[in-house]
């Protein structure tokens, strides 16, 4: 009857029972092959019980017999379903009759069999079946003479065991292998790969061509049989660290390359690491990036040719407004009056606080910033010393973080803690007081604080800070703005001027 339903392979086995029992069936088919022999008149050449039958279907194993014409003696019920028809409609039947699809591959092998007695094993058949006409499926025979009691052979068993799964999965894994093989072969990268003795198990072109090593003479083969000994001794000294630490190692060094053309490489060494997390190899990746050096060193040569320029401005431009300010001095000593002199003071004052900034950022190795604390200490000094006889008597205490300040924040706080100091000491302290004045920054989050406080009169009841018209308090009020802050003046005990603003600029 044909249309019999082939019979679905269970998986419920674990692969390590399935393994055992092809192993089984495996040492079968050799005591057939040493030991089968013609069975008596009138019985079928082997009976499978039903236990034995239903692991052959499991693992895809058949067994049929044929005579010396070519036509089935007897047939499993998986081979037999994998025809298409039952087993007893098998016998008595041609190889071409039932299976027309690998008849002539399989007679062949059937005929040399008969012919010289000798087995055949692991024959690999490709053909459709009838039970599925238009699928191809892989098969692999072992053909195994029947003899009778006198040795001559009689007939042919034929152990079939499907591998179409086997084939599909070794199909895949080359080419899987090829597609990485092809990546490795045209990566810009040099790649190699190393057992636990050093010996090269992988290389690609690039590595090759890097070390000037035909195709085909480094697998296999250590290091030191393939480069100099001082190459090899520093490749086997990373190895080692790369083993000792279990973790990648990258290292730049300079190469002489093929035709002597200097070059700068870029390597990392590596451990491979099974799925049991052993250490089993040693893997390399080293890319040339000679241009990237080069590039970064014209960066470099640049910037150091920048900031020397940017140095030189800030010098010239300090040293000008010094002259601004030598010239204003000069203009107030011409003067007699007094309101006028106060003013021409001021200015230079107000000058010689920025000449301090850019005399800072000269002699600073980050031209575009500049740290608070050194910066304001010494505009307080500058402060003190240029105010003579007002400042004898006055005690400065400073608190500064340690905040580093960019130029757009230095210039505007210097000149308002000028601005504020000028003040207190001009109107905190009359007829020669003595006192304090304390500078302070803070950060607070994202603000910085910045407060000048004195101990001194403080101020007027009617004083209003925002309807001054002192020249000061109108540049204190517009420097604030300049740093997007805020400013307060406390007039209590004292005189506290508290100015809040983000730490980095809007």
């Amino acid at each position: 009857m044909r249309g019999e339903p082939v019979k679905e392979r269970s998986s419920r086995k674990t692969k390590a029972q399935l393994s055992e029992e092809i192993a089984a069936l495996r040492r079968r088919v050799r005591e057939l092959e040493f030991g089968h022999q013609e069975p008596a008149e009138g019985k079928p050449p082997y009976q499978l019980s039903e236990g034995v039958q239903r692991l052959y279907n499991e693992v895809g194993i058949g067994l049929c017999s044929f005579d010396t014409d070519l036509k089935y003696r007897q047939i499993d019920a998986w081979l037999a379903a994998l025809n298409g028809m039952s087993a007893k409609d098998h016998l008595g039947r041609s190889i071409g009759e039932v299976h027309p699809y690998a008849a002539e591959a399989v007679a062949q092998h059937l005929r040399h069999v008969l012919e010289t007695g000798e087995p055949i094993h692991g024959r690999t058949v490709e053909a459709e079946t009838v039970a599925e006409p238009g699928k191809l499926r892989s098969f692999q025979h072992n053909y195994l003479p029947v003899r009778s009691e006198d040795g001559a052979v009689v007939g042919v068993t034929c152990v079939v065991e499907e591998i179409t799964e086997r084939k599909e999965a070794e199909e895949a894994l080359r080419e899987s292998e090829a597609r990485l093989m092809a990546v490795t072969e045209n990566s810009p990268s040099a790649i190699s790969l190393k057992d636990l003795q050093g010996r090269y198990l992988l290389v690609n072109k690039q590595w090759r061509n890097l070390h000037n090593i035909p195709d085909g003479k480094a697998l296999g083969k250590t290091a030191h049989e393939l480069v100099s000994k001082e190459a090899a001794d520093r490749f086997a000294a990373i190895d080692q660290q790369v083993l000792d630490t279990v973790a990648p190692v990258r290292l730049e060094r300079e190469f002489p390359g093929v035709n002597h053309r200097g070059i700068t490489l870029l390597t990392t060494k590596f451990p491979v690491v099974n799925e049991a997390g052993a250490v089993v190899g040693i893997g390399g990746f080293t890319t040339e990036i000679t241009d990237f050096k080069q590039a970064e060193e014209r960066t470099k040569e640049s910037l150091e040719e920048k900031e020397t320029l940017l140095q030189e401005i800030h010098h010239r431009v300090k040293n000008n407004l010094q002259v601004i300010s030598s010239m204003l001095s000069l203009q107030a000593g011409a003067e007699t009056d007094s309101r006028s002199i106060e003013a021409l003071n001021d200015s230079r004052r107000r000058v010689l606080v920025m000449a301090r900034i850019h005399e800072s950022l000269h002699q600073s190795d980050d031209l575009a910033s500049i740290n608070a604390r050194g910066y304001l200490d010494r505009i307080v000094g500058d402060t003190k010393a240029s105010s003579g006889e007002d400042a004898k008597d006055i005690s400065f205490r400073l608190d500064i973080d340690d905040i580093v300040f960019g130029m757009d924040q230095a210039i505007p706080c210097g000149q308002i803690v000028s601005e504020l100091l000028f003040n207190s000491l001009k109107h905190a302290f009359p007829d020669g007081r003595s006192g304090t004045i304390e500078v302070s920054l803070r950060q607070k989050g994202k603000k910085i604080e910045l407060a000048v406080a004195d101990d001194g009169i403080g101020l007027a009841a009617e004083f209003d800070p925002r309807q001054s018209k002192s020249l000061g308090m109108k540049l204190v009020h517009a420097l604030t703005l300049k740093l997007s802050g805020v400013v307060e003046f406390n007039g209590g005990d004292g005189t506290r001027v508290r100015i809040t603003f983000p730490d980095k600029p809007s």
